[in-house]
């Protein structure tokens, strides 16, 4: 696992590490994106160190028409992990790609297939809403961990996450 303070795109940044030869497993993660892009190529944008941004480079043995499994993948491991931390009742996945609180989004969901010369590989990204607070929510119909209640150690939430995907991945693939 790498962090870094700031970088255009973690989703980006890994498929080059993809396409260069690296080994599945790998994660990118930053509090702060200057080009984070969510499906349909729309932006994501937080103040810097409001979020956590993360992407994971996945080489899965199944067939690629079950790729499509994998934002569903993420998006459960996401919630899953949220809930680990509490108010698992306020906590939902809104199918295919957002985590919600309370109905609001507080979690954006971007997987890219990358095709690379050890074959395709799947880059499998997240930003998580931590500490914004309501004057810095892109959206009313966002919200944050902070105005949620909910821990804001950027550390606890990428290890509850990040433990839910490498359980729920390894089942599937």
């Amino acid at each position: 696992m790498r962090t870094v303070a700031l970088t255009g795109s973690t989703n980006a940044d890994l498929a080059e590490v993809a396409r260069a030869g690296g080994r599945a497993g790998e994660v990118l993660i930053t509090e702060h994106q200057q080009a984070g892009r969510g499906r349909f190529d729309r932006a994501w944008q937080s103040p810097p160190g409001t979020s956590l941004s993360t992407s994971v480079l996945l080489r899965p043995r199944r067939e690629a028409l079950d790729w499509g499994w994998l934002s569903l993948l993420v998006g459960l491991s996401v919630t899953e992990g949220l809930r680990s931390l509490g108010a698992a009742d306020r906590i939902q996945l809104k199918w295919p790609n957002d985590a919600l609180i309370d109905g609001k989004k507080v979690c954006g969901i971007l997987s890219e297939l990358v095709v690379t010369d050890l074959g395709n590989a799947a880059i499998c990204g997240w930003g998580i809403n931590i500490s914004f607070d309501e004057s810095e929510l892109p959206t009313p119909q966002a919200t944050s961990l902070l105005l949620a209640g909910l821990p804001t150690d950027k550390d606890l939430v990428a290890a509850a996450v990040l433990a839910r995907l490498d359980d729920i991945f390894i089942r599937w693939d």
